[in-house]
């Protein structure tokens, strides 16, 4: 199993939603079945549909250009971003997830919630996650540090790679090969951007988001944490460079609220994350016992009934076999969902 921070809060949420969204997705059972929790598993809400845009499109548009040395137009890619989300607005209204794989898709795959529960939605929401697209395009060149330093010029003095690579810069987006394993779990983090700037290692990670509440000390702490041992296993293979823990920065970056924080990464940040990596290990350890994922009944992942539950994506179908654990059908569970909805 992919360990993640996500699935770990998750497990420590609700159980039953663990096992839906990393158990059921993921594992060799009944196709339907499978397909139903990862559609599911995969469906967004307006705000989380305004962060994927705009993720691809500066992994698509931008970080490219900057590995080339050149600075992006972004009237344009802001123009790329807009009809990117209406072809994936029409990609989910149509429901073409359910035919077409998400690697056959491309960019365009997109599953929003309210057309996978065949939800009504207000135009001015629409409109609303597309205006948080636009703000956060326009910010990326002009959104600074506390001292007053832009960060396009942080991108743009990214070092440059060895004379064999592509590109000219060593800056990278969607990063998903840097793997740590404690136990069952492989920890295998996305990383939104990493550049190598000096002798420095510097993440970002971009957030579309408004909210106060929300902390990613823990996640980028992970991603740090991954880098640093990355680094350290490469060192020990071949007696190349080694860098100290202080030489990793970890970024995050606001684009709708147009802010940078950063959060410190030290002896005492990566001693509390590999304890945290290793102790949900366990806890999954717990769960398996030995056995392969795909042989754990539901039974064994206890729900919790909170007043979340009616927002969670996995509602329907967790009321669904309860009821009727051995029935699932894609047209019977359509057809309950439509009625819980009409009553």
């Amino acid at each position: 199993m992919k360990w993640s921070h996500t699935s770990i809060v998750t497990l420590r949420m609700c159980k039953r939603k663990f096992y839906f969204s990393q158990v059921l997705s993921e594992t060799g059972h009944p196709i339907n079945l499978r397909s139903q929790a990862k559609w599911l598993k995969k469906a967004m809400n307006l705000e989380m549909w305004a962060g994927h845009v705009v993720d691809t499109v500066i992994n698509t548009q931008v970080v490219p250009l900057l590995s080339l040395e050149e600075i992006p137009d972004f009237k344009k890619v802001e123009e790329y971003a807009i009809e990117l989300a209406r072809r994936q607005f029409l990609f989910s209204k149509k429901k073409r997830y359910r035919e077409i794989h998400q690697k056959e898709a491309g960019e365009e795959y997109c599953i929003l919630d309210f057309h996978e529960f065949d939800l009504s939605v207000k135009e001015e929401d629409i409109l609303k996650a597309v205006e948080r697209i636009k703000i956060a395009i326009r910010n990326i060149p002009v959104i600074r540090f506390e001292d007053g330093t832009n960060l396009l010029e942080l991108l743009l003095e990214a070092s440059p790679n060895n004379k064999t690579e592509k590109f000219p810069k060593r800056i990278r987006a969607n990063i998903q090969n840097r793997h740590l394993k404690v136990g069952e779990a492989d920890v295998n983090p996305q990383i939104d951007l990493l550049l190598k700037h000096g002798t420095q290692q510097v993440v970002i990670d971009w957030k579309v988001s408004d909210s106060d509440m929300s902390d990613y000390s823990r996640q980028l702490g992970i991603i740090g944490t991954v880098i640093y041992r990355h680094r350290v296993e490469q060192f020990q293979k071949d007696d190349s460079w080694m860098y100290q823990k202080s030489q990793i920065r970890l970024l995050e970056v606001n684009l709708l609220r147009c802010y940078i924080k950063e959060h410190l990464f030290n002896d005492d940040t990566y001693s509390h994350m590999v304890d945290y990596i290793s102790q949900t290990a366990c806890d999954l350890d717990n769960i398996k016992r030995g056995r392969s994922w795909n042989s754990i009944p539901m039974k064994e992942y206890p729900r919790v009934v909170s007043d979340a539950c009616d927002r969670c994506n996995f509602y329907h179908l967790c009321n669904f076999l309860r009821l009727y654990p051995n029935e699932f059908t894609i047209s019977g569970y359509r057809e309950f969902v439509r009625i819980a909805q009409s009553d």
